[in-house]
């Protein structure tokens, strides 16, 4: 892979964690920072932190998720939310059942927005098979992810 084509897909897939990071910001969460969301500080109103640490992966490293979430009625133990872009094919299809089995492992539910034309089908339709078991509540599109908030349920 040229140094081009790697920037240019960790800008695009910024693109969709700046899509998400905006999503929220319209339905009134407040972005906090990691110690402030930790400790409970911002608990008052819907409040998110971005590359948050919620414990360890399958491998006992320590496990940064893209956003988590809080509010006071939808989510008071908190939703992890995971941004998955990709671009063009490549090896990140083998990355998502290890995404899968880190979340199995976590206290936390988890939503992942995965978008792009980069995905083998049969991986897109092996992670919507997953959704609703163990930890993971959703697969989201972005347009799926725009709906949810829409109906109120972000």
């Amino acid at each position: 892979m040229s140094p081009n084509s790697r920037s240019r897909d960790t800008r695009t897939g910024d693109k969709l964690e700046s899509f998400i990071e905006h999503l929220l910001k319209e339905t009134d969460y407040q972005k906090t920072s990691s110690s402030a969301f930790e400790n409970g500080q911002e608990m008052l109103h819907p409040a998110y932190a971005k590359q948050f640490q919620i414990g360890e992966t399958i491998y006992g490293s320590k496990r940064y998720v893209d956003f988590i979430i809080y509010h006071p009625e939808r989510w008071p133990k908190c939703l992890v939310l995971e941004a998955k872009w990709q671009q063009t094919s490549g090896s990140v299809d083998e990355k998502l059942p290890y995404l899968v089995e880190c979340i199995k492992y976590s206290k936390y539910p988890t939503a992942i927005v995965l978008d792009g034309k980069g995905y083998r089908e049969g991986a897109r339709n092996w992670l919507h098979g997953k959704a609703g078991k163990d930890c993971l509540l959703h697969v989201f599109s972005m347009s799926d992810l725009q709906t949810f908030a829409n109906e109120g349920k972000l």
